[in-house]
C-alpha cells in the first residue's frame, strides 16, 4: 500500500453512461442494461457520473419507449444522494435538436434539476459567449452547477488569430466577465485535432484567470503524480516503462480515441492509425504521450 504525506484530491467525472453510450450506440441503450454498472460504479466510490443530455435525452423517447426523466429518477435512486449527476446541454438547443426560447430552457433547467441533475455542462460548438451566458442563466437559476465548455478545434494550418491558446483563454475571460455565474470550465477537443501543447497552454492560462481557485475547478498538472519523496514509487514505475527524468518532467498526455463504425459522430475518425499520428505530434510539442 502506498501512502502520501501530502494527499491530493482528484475529481473524476465518469463518462461511459452518457458520452460512452452516445459514441458507441447513439444513446440507444436500455436503462436495465447499464443501471447495474452505474450502481457498481457508485459502490466503488465514483461520485461524479455523466448520466443525461445529448442523445441520452432523445434516444430513450425515439427508439426505446423510455421516459428520459423517469430513467434519470431511477439512476438517482440507484446511485444514492451523494453522487453528482451531470448532463450535457447544447447551448441554445438545450437537450433538443433545434433552437429553444429562454422560457423553454428555464423549464428544461427545472425539469433536469427535479430529476436529480446537479451539474450541467453548457456546450456551444461555435464558442458563442453571448449564447453561453444567456443559456447559462437558466442552469444557475435551477440550482445546478454551471460548467462552461470551451470547444477546441485544431486547424490543419498555422494561425496566430484563431484556435490558439490565447484565443481560447479569451473566451474563458469573457465568460467570467459576463453577468452569469460560472462554476467551472472544461475543455472539449471538439474536432479531435487540437495539439497537446495548445491544450496545456490553454489550461494553464485559464487556471490563472479563475477568480477563486477554491471554488472554480480546473484540474491540471501531471506533476502531482511525480514530484516529492512520496512519489518515488511512481517514478520507479515510470522508469520501469523506459522513461528518464526528462520524460517524467514533461506533461503527460493520454491518447484516447472513440473511433468506431456504429454512429455518424465517430465514423469519420480513422479506426486505425490515430495514435501513430498523435504520438509523434505530442512529443514534438514537448509533451509525453502515453
Amino acid at each position: 500500500m502506498i501512502f502520501t504525506s501530502t494527499p491530493k484530491q482528484i475529481r473524476v467525472m465518469f463518462t461511459p453512461f452518457r458520452d460512452g453510450l452516445q459514441s458507441s450506440f447513439g444513446g440507444k441503450a436500455r436503462l436495465q442494461d447499464f443501471l447495474p454498472a452505474m450502481e457498481a460504479s457508485a459502490r466503488a466510490g465514483i461520485r461524479h457520473l455523466e448520466f443525461g443530455g445529448g442523445a441520452r435525452f432523445q434516444a430513450p423517447m425515439f427508439y426505446l419507449g423510455e421516459d428520459p426523466f423517469a430513467t434519470m429518477d431511477k439512476i438517482r435512486a440507484a446511485v444514492g444522494p451523494d453522487c453528482d449527476l451531470q448532463i450535457l446541454t447544447r447551448s441554445v438547443s438545450g437537450v433538443t435538436l433545434t433552437t429553444q426560447s429562454i422560457e423553454a430552457l428555464e423549464l428544461q433547467g427545472r425539469l433536469m434539476a427535479g430529476a436529480g441533475t446537479t451539474w450541467d455542462r453548457n456546450f456551444d460548438y461555435m464558442n458563442d459567449v453571448r449564447n453561453m451566458i444567456n443559456t447559462g442563466k437558466p442552469i444557475v437559476a435551477a440550482g445546478m452547477h454551471h460548467q462552461v465548455c470551451i470547444a477546441l478545434m485544431g486547424l490543419p494550418f498555422h494561425s496566430d488569430k484563431v484556435h490558439t491558446a490565447e484565443f481560447y483563454i479569451d473566451i474563458g475571460k469573457r465568460m467570467l466577465e459576463g453577468d452569469c455565474q460560472v462554476d467551472s470550465i472544461c475543455l472539449k477537443d471538439a474536432s479531435g485535432t487540437t495539439d497537446p501543447k495548445t491544450i496545456f497552454d490553454t489550461a494553464v492560462g485559464l487556471r490563472k484567470i479563475m477568480p477563486n481557485p477554491g471554488d472554480k475547478k480546473l484540474p491540471l498538472r501531471s506533476r502531482i503524480t511525480t514530484n516529492g519523496l512520496d512519489r518515488a514509487p511512481h517514478r520507479a514505475f515510470m522508469r520501469g516503462m523506459g522513461l528518464d527524468d526528462d520524460a517524467i518532467s514533461r506533461p503527460f498526455v493520454g491518447i484516447v480515441t472513440t473511433a468506431n463504425e456504429t454512429s455518424p459522430c465517430n465514423a469519420k475518425t480513422p479506426i486505425r492509425g490515430v495514435t501513430t499520428r498523435v504520438r509523434p505530434a505530442g512529443a514534438a510539442r514537448g509533451c509525453r504521450p502515453r
